[in-house]
């Protein structure tokens, strides 16, 4: 199915708010079913977990990262850790959409801080790495 067609349903048959179905439309890959497993597993919640997780993984910060996932990993649920994998994933994707100028329809589109930290710190380290040489 089409993007558009799954956010149109999730609406009408199932009474989702339109910012909801847009972004669940985004990375369901054309399954509404995998659409609605998303959102009962708390996506949108889980953004936060995954952007501390980044942060403290990209920090070197290792044990921290790991209390973020240990919720995941506690509910042994292995859909749900390709779900959290996933979005770690999704996060490289919407950043390198965000290095390109791309700003609309990312599923972090509420996280675009968290792209512009990121990217000053690679500038900075590739600059490092220069000065180094």
């Amino acid at each position: 199915m089409v993007k558009s067609d799954i956010a149109d349903a999730l609406q009408r048959y199932f009474g989702l708010e339109k910012s909801e179905t847009d972004l669940l439309a985004h990375i369901s890959a054309g399954s509404i079913t995998k659409a609605l497993y998303l959102r009962e597993k708390n996506l949108f919640d889980r953004q936060s977990s995954v952007i501390a997780f980044l942060r403290f993984s990209l920090a070197g910060k290792l044990s921290s990262a790991q209390k973020e996932i240990k919720d995941i990993l506690s509910e042994n649920d292995a859909e749900l850790f390709q779900l959290y994998v996933s979005l770690v994933l999704l996060w490289f994707e919407d950043f390198k959409r965000y290095l390109t100028g791309f700003r609309e329809d990312l599923f972090y589109s509420q996280h675009i801080d968290t792209f512009e930290k990121f990217a000053q710190n690679i500038v900075q380290l590739i600059q490092t790495e220069r000065l180094v040489q």
